[in-house]
């Protein structure tokens, strides 16, 4: 049987569970088979308690950095080796996280103060915190205009600007922001606000 293994950060083919585990996936294509996923491995994190949000991959680093939000804490995992590497604690209902391999920078959203916490991504150290005062939930980088875009508060997409860790302008919205993309050739944002029943 023939297997084409996928970088987890492009297509996120991971499960998380309240059980302190991470399950990564394969595709497997077998002759005249349609593909399939096959379960690679269990990453366990006995210590970690509750569930999880949301990732990001270094995939240089063979690194995959997980927002615990249950347990307060960035959850550093070697994809290569499927073993734990470091737990960053100190957060607050972590929600999104971003890492710019550029930058050297993590970028963590946290729901209960509405901070992003900017770390380094080698020695995670911190490097400073933007304040957006409530519900700080996902974030994406856009790496053309290197703008940070974080969903916060009760409706509002707002921007960190990356070279200088400041706030930019926000882009308001009816409610309070859930999932958002950002378009990939172009300047548009497509967001989920769940309580206006509507894709902003």
């Amino acid at each position: 049987m023939r297997r084409e293994r996928l970088v987890l950060s492009l297509l996120c083919l991971l499960s998380f569970g309240c059980n302190g585990k991470a399950t990564g996936w394969n595709f497997a294509h077998g002759s005249g088979d349609s593909p399939h996923l096959e379960m690679e491995r269990e990453i366990s994190l006995p210590l970690v308690k509750g569930g999880f949000d949301l990732m990001s991959m270094d995939v240089a680093g063979h690194r995959l950095f997980i927002a615990a939000q249950d347990n307060n804490s960035v959850e550093v995992l070697d994809t290569d080796s499927g073993t734990p590497l470091h737990s960053i604690g100190g957060f607050r209902q972590p929600k999104g996280i971003v890492y710019l391999a550029d930058a050297k920078k993590l970028y963590v959203s946290n729901k209960d103060d509405g901070v992003v916490d900017v770390l380094d991504s080698d020695s995670f150290q911190r490097l400073g915190r933007v304040d957006f005062k409530s519900k700080a939930n996902n974030v994406r980088f856009d790496p053309r205009s290197k703008i940070v875009h974080v969903g916060y508060g009760d409706g509002a997409i707002g921007t960190i600007r990356t070279d200088d860790d400041t706030r930019g302008p926000d882009v308001a919205l009816v409610s309070y922001p859930k999932q958002f993309r950002l378009e990939a050739d172009g300047s548009r944002i497509f967001v989920n606000v769940p309580e206006a029943n509507h894709i902003a």
